[in-house]
């Protein structure tokens, strides 16, 4: 309870007191920096079993559902391998830009929706 009081108390005095030099800004928590789509070329559908392996702005390894991946994050520029059992290895760049606060607060990080359509390995 401790916490909570003193986060909303320095909440408060953000919002109340911030001018040009004195802000202090809330946590910002992470949002959705990219948003991918991964289809097969040969049937158009969503694949099972994507993996994604970031290299940039941070080196992470994820997997995802079907129809739609998430990656969490602010602006930066990822770089983003997609791959699925049986399918070739897709590369992506994806940029994220922010937009800055008008006052005391967090950016807002621009999503990025990039739909990648996988080919199968040749056999």
């Amino acid at each position: 309870m401790r916490i909570l009081t003193s986060t909303l108390a320095l909440y408060t005095l953000c919002t109340l007191g911030c001018g040009d030099d004195t802000c202090v800004p809330p946590p910002c928590p992470l949002t959705i920096a990219v948003e991918l789509t991964i289809t097969s070329t040969v049937t158009g559908s969503a694949l099972d079993n994507v993996n994604l392996h970031l290299t940039a702005p941070f080196t992470a390894d994820d997997s995802c559902h079907p129809a739609s991946c998430f990656v969490v994050g602010g602006a930066g520029k990822y770089e983003i391998d997609i791959s699925a059992p049986g399918f070739q290895t897709a590369h992506r760049s994806v940029t994220v830009t922010s937009t800055p606060p008008k006052h005391c607060g967090c950016e807002i990080d621009d999503t990025q929706h990039v739909s990648v359509a996988l080919t199968p390995n040749p056999s």
